[in-house]
């Protein structure tokens, strides 16, 4: 389990483990959407704790989701840049950690989201690698509100209905966890 893992950039799996309660901690009952969902590890974890989650996962990686449906897993390979369907939860566990894109990536998949969009990432005051990014949750929020009412993509409570989540046994992520 340690080195599925670290193939995927998490620094461990008792790391990855919390990202997965702090995450589940935040859905009810509905469709969910992993976005980048790498060997799966977040269904293994909602189908013992969350089993009235209905999951789906892509990425952009064919190994990964040749993994998943090996271990029977709703996945395909895809660009979350070009998904189209809704989903009731839609999350993003260190997708744009490797690729950038975090904001952009959020404001694409926000509209297909129809009860929360769930994204954690690494803090911006962390530089320990050069291969991972970083962002700012505070400067992405502010960005996001500025989007969202010239847009008028979300009711102007957007900031109301948003949360970054910090965890102490997490220290150098968040998680920012939009409601509609």
């Amino acid at each position: 389990d340690e080195a599925k893992a670290m193939s995927v950039s998490w620094e461990s799996r008792e790391k990855q483990l919390i990202r997965f309660e702090i995450t589940a901690n935040q859905l009810d009952s509905g469709t969910l959407l992993d976005a980048g969902c790498g060997l799966g590890g977040l269904a293994d974890y909602l189908k013992e704790k969350k089993p009235e989650i209905s999951y789906f996962g892509i990425d952009i990686f064919t190994p990964f989701i040749a993994h998943c449906h090996a271990k029977g897993l709703r996945t395909r390979t895809e660009n979350l840049f070009k998904l189209s369907e809704a989903y009731d939860y839609i999350v993003a566990l260190g997708t744009f950690n490797l690729n950038g894109g975090i904001e952009n990536g959020i404001k694409h998949l926000l509209p297909l989201c129809r009860k929360k969009l769930i994204v954690n990432a690494l803090h911006s005051t962390y530089k320990k690698s050069d291969k991972l990014l970083t962002s700012d949750p505070e400067k992405i929020t502010q960005s996001l509100i500025e989007w969202a009412n010239d847009e008028r993509i979300l009711p102007s409570s957007f900031y109301e209905k948003s949360d970054i989540i910090y965890d102490k046994r997490l220290p150098i992520d968040f998680f920012l966890v939009i409601s509609k």
